[in-house]
């Protein structure tokens, strides 16, 4: 099987830990790994779980690492004790807003690229910190370089983060089949499909979801920040029996808030 990834570090750790789950793969690494599939270059593409294409089947939900957002600021250590005005690197409108409501003081600098591409802006002086998931710092063997970890209950999370899927053609039963029995996690599955449904009901960039799976139950937990700069946060739960239905329960509840 060919596996396309992204040519970057974390696409190089994505095909290896893939390519071990389905006992070897010939690896492709180019811009576009779901286009890669699209052409039958690849039989799958592995990608983060963030806003995945309709037209492609996500064969499997890999096991999903740690969700938290983390804070990078050698020399500095927290948040809290970043200088008043000091430049931070972020890689979403939804990590702005969220510093903007606990250090309004702070410059927050967009950063384009690769989790790489940010941390050489730290480097070379054009920030003084870097927000980035924890997840990808853990597997780009950078855990040391995160100064603090920050609770979900502080700093949500994007939608899908922290998560892993493999793609393949719709109409490749066998390569589908075959990525389902390797890499499938069953709990991540429930929870991922749950914030990317989620994520369609609510496509505001500054909403977003966590969802977590038990034996019993699964829980959204939801943030949206309005328009005023007002954090509404709420949870949500569903027995795992009815896990399709959790995202429009939330989002009913969600706009029951009247924000």
């Amino acid at each position: 099987m060919t596996i396309a990834v992204h040519h970057d570090a974390l696409g190089a750790w994505r095909a290896a830990w893939v390519g071990e789950l389905l006992g070897g793969a010939t690896v492709l690494t180019c811009p576009d790994p779901a286009a890669a599939v699209r052409s039958g270059e690849a039989d799958a593409a592995v990608v983060s779980a963030d806003n995945l294409p309709t037209d492609l089947e996500p064969a499997a939900f890999c096991e999903r690492g740690d969700v938290r957002e983390a804070l990078v600021a050698p020399g500095i250590g927290t948040l809290e004790h970043l200088p008043e005005g000091a430049r931070v690197g972020i890689g979403t409108s939804l990590q702005q807003a969220q510093l903007e409501l606990l250090r309004p003081d702070l410059e927050c600098l967009m950063l384009d690229g690769s989790l790489e591409d940010q941390l050489t802006a730290l480097d070379e002086g054009k920030v003084v910190a870097v927000v980035a998931g924890y997840a990808d710092l853990s597997r780009l063997g950078l855990t040391d370089a995160a100064t603090e970890i920050f609770a979900p209950e502080l700093v949500m999370p994007a939608i899908g983060q922290g998560g892993t899927v493999v793609l393949c053609r719709k109409d490749d039963r066998e390569s589908c089949a075959q990525v389902n029995e390797a890499c499938d996690h069953f709990p991540t599955r429930r929870e991922l499909i749950c914030e990317l449904q989620f994520r369609r009901l609510n496509p505001d960039p500054l909403t977003t979801a966590c969802a977590l799976a038990s034996d019993r139950f699964l829980y959204l937990f939801m943030l949206q920040i309005t328009r005023e700069g007002k954090a509404v946060r709420i949870r949500s739960s569903v027995p795992v029996g009815e896990a399709t239905t959790l995202a429009e329960l939330a989002t009913r509840e969600l706009s029951a808030t009247g924000q």
